[in-house]
């Protein structure tokens, strides 16, 4: 429960706005957990280990990448999230705007400043725009460069391994007579 002071200092539209996204916030953040923490941790130490039984010196080269992908991924969050509480900040305008349009349109009408409401409005929506498609394009350069660190990493694995058939010549003439 918030006290009147945290209320007042939150303002309503603020609370509205917290309100009304923390489903969707909830169901990404869960999202996101299952995808980073339980999936990729997996697959990447999974296919270290069956690295590690094929050449141990090959492990070298995925911790390697996961060392780069966790600094990728940290580096994106760590710009983003003031980007998004900015932009947080500017859809609470929005919502004040439009709530204080709302619930006193009449008095707007006697006085004459819709259009200054409408101009102040579009402006707010404008920012609020512009932030979101900023914080998204900086967001969305993650997956472009986590396909680049892992194409990387498999050219070097296939590198490697080109380099080692001479060494593993007899074992691979083995494997292919069967």
């Amino acid at each position: 429960s918030l006290s009147y002071r945290d209320i007042d200092k939150l303002g309503a539209s603020a609370m509205l706005t917290r309100m009304t996204s923390d489903v969707d916030r909830f169901q990404s953040g869960v999202n996101l957990a299952l995808r980073l923490f339980l999936r990729s941790p997996f697959i990447v130490f999974g296919a270290a280990i069956t690295a590690c039984f094929i050449d141990a010196s090959l492990v070298w080269v995925f911790f390697l990448a996961i060392a780069a992908l966790a600094a990728v991924v940290f580096a994106v969050m760590l710009i983003c999230m003031p980007l998004y509480k900015t932009a947080q900040e500017n859809l609470d305008k929005v919502l004040l705007s439009t709530r204080e349009n709302l619930t006193g349109a009449r008095v707007l009408r006697a006085f004459c400043r819709e259009e200054s409401e409408k101009e102040l409005f579009n402006e707010r929506n404008e920012k609020l725009n512009k932030s979101r498609k900023f914080v998204g394009a900086i967001a969305a350069i993650t997956n472009p460069l986590t396909f680049v660190l892992i194409n990387g990493a498999i050219i070097l694995l296939l590198y490697m391994v080109y380099h080692l058939l001479p060494v593993h010549e007899p074992y691979l003439q083995t494997v292919s007579m069967r």
